[in-house]
C-alpha cells in the first residue's frame, strides 16, 4: 500500500508519495525530491491533480474535504463532507442524498471552494420560486455572507437590471428562465445549479424546453430507474419519479450544462 501525505500549510497544499515516474510523467509541475534517502515526490493538491492520481489507483482525498473551512454557524455533518467532495470532484452529477441532509449547503460550499480556487465566477441557482429567498438567498446568506447575490423575480426589465448589477449566484425561478434565456445565455455561469427538476420536467411546455433543448444529442429523462445511495449509505433501488433534486455542473460556457444529466434525490422503493 503506497503512504499518501497531505500537506495542509497555506501554502504549498501537496500531496506526497513515492517518486513514481509515471505520476512525474502525468504531472509533469510535480517537484520530485529526497528525504533521508526516500525518493519520493509532491503533488500539487488541486482537483484536476486528484483526478489523475485517482486514475492510476491511488486514493486521494477531494482538496476539499483537505483545505476548506466550511464557513456557517454549525461544522458540516459526514454526510454533506462525502457529498461537496463528490460536487466539486464531478463536472456534473447526480446528488441522491435524502430530505434534510443540507443539500442546498452541500451546493454553496462546493461554488465557494471552487470559486476560492479560482476555478468558478458566477453560478445560476435555477429553482421554485417559494425556495427563492427563503431557501437559497437565506442559506447563502447564513454560510457565505461575503457572496453577492442577485434574486431574479418580477418584470423582465427589473430581472434584467438585478442581472446586469454586481454578483456571485444569481437565482431564478423555473418559468423565469424561459423569460431571460437570451439574456442569462450572454452571462458565462461556471456552475449551474438546478433546483427541483420535476417542476419543469412534468409537463412539455416552454420552461421544459428551455432546461432540457431539443437540439442536444443528448437524450434526458427524469423518471430512470437507479441505485442510489441514500442518506447514511443505506443502498436502495429508487424510482426517480418526482424528485427533489440539487444539480451541480461545473462548464465551461453558460448552458452547455443542458448536455448533461439531471441531478436528483431519490425518492420512493
Amino acid at each position: 500500500m503506497i503512504n499518501i501525505q497531505i500537506s495542509h500549510a497555506p501554502r504549498p497544499q501537496c500531496v506526497v508519495i513515492p517518486f513514481r515516474p509515471d505520476v512525474l510523467k502525468l504531472i509533469p509541475h510535480a517537484k520530485a525530491f529526497a528525504v533521508d534517502g526516500r525518493d519520493l515526490i509532491a503533488i500539487p493538491h488541486g482537483i484536476e491533480e486528484t483526478r489523475l492520481l485517482r486514475n492510476l489507483d491511488l486514493r486521494v482525498p477531494a482538496p476539499i474535504a483537505e483545505h476548506y473551512d466550511y464557513p456557517g454557524p454549525q461544522r458540516p455533518f459526514l454526510v454533506q463532507k462525502l457529498t461537496t467532495a463528490m460536487m466539486t470532484m464531478q463536472p456534473r452529477m447526480f446528488v441522491l442524498n435524502d430530505m434534510g441532509t443540507g443539500k442546498t449547503r452541500c451546493a454553496i460550499w462546493s461554488y465557494d471552494f471552487l470559486k476560492k480556487r479560482g476555478l468558478a465566477k458566477k453560478m445560476l441557482v435555477i429553482c421554485p420560486i417559494s425556495t427563492m429567498r427563503f431557501v437559497w438567498e437565506r442559506e447563502i446568506k447564513i454560510i457565505a455572507p461575503y457572496l453577492k447575490v442577485a434574486v431574479l423575480h418580477g418584470l423582465k426589465e427589473k430581472r434584467l437590471d438585478t442581472l446586469a448589477g454586481e454578483w456571485d449566484i444569481a437565482i431564478i425561478n423555473h418559468d423565469g428562465l424561459a423569460v431571460m434565456f437570451d439574456a442569462l445565455f450572454k452571462t458565462n455561469f461556471d456552475v449551474v445549479v438546478l433546483d427541483e427538476a420535476a417542476m419543469p420536467a412534468g409537463v412539455e411546455n416552454a420552461t421544459r424546453r428551455t432546461l432540457f433543448p431539443a437540439s442536444t444529442n443528448t437524450r434526458m429523462s427524469v423518471t430512470p430507474s437507479v441505485f442510489a445511495a441514500v442518506g447514511g449509505g443505506t443502498r436502495r433501488k429508487a424510482r426517480v419519479a418526482c424528485p427533489e433534486i440539487v444539480a451541480v455542473c461545473l462548464v465551461g460556457r453558460a448552458f452547455q450544462w443542458a448536455r448533461a444529466a439531471v441531478v436528483t434525490r431519490a425518492v420512493g422503493s
